[in-house]
Order: C-alpha cells, then structure tokens, then sequence
C-alpha cells in the first residue's frame, strides 16, 4: 500500500514544489513519494499530514486498481 499523499495535495490546490517547501524537501523526493518509488519517513509523514490537513491513517487509503487490476 503506497501513500496517496498525490490526492490530499491536490485537494488542497498545492503543487509538488509547494508541498516539498512546506516539510522541508525537495520537489522530485515528493514526486518520488506520490509515486511510491522512495518510502516515506515517518517523521516526514506526519509533517505531510500536519500540512495537508489529514490524518496520517488516510495517507495509506487503499486506492482501487486501475482496470480492475492488482
């Protein structure tokens, strides 16, 4: 299960760069977060959910697979 941090920050109307400003990152660790290509620390986790306004726990929704697909 990989965070859906993508959804809640375009929710908020936020770009990566604004995001990755806001914890203290940069641009291309958020992408590769959003993407699930690097885990997430929990430290910067909870910073993200302080930042977007979310608990932590909705950060890991399980999104449905695309086609019906696992």
């Amino acid at each position: 299960m990989k965070p859906v941090i993508r959804k809640y920050r375009r929710q908020k109307g936020w770009t990566q760069q604004v995001l990755a400003e806001a914890i203290g990152r940069s641009r291309s660790i958020v992408a590769e977060y959003e993407s699930g290509a690097t885990s997430v620390p929990q430290p910067i986790l909870w910073k993200i959910a302080r930042c977007l306004d979310v608990q932590v726990d909705v950060l890991f929704e399980d999104e449905p697979p695309l086609n019906g697909q696992e």
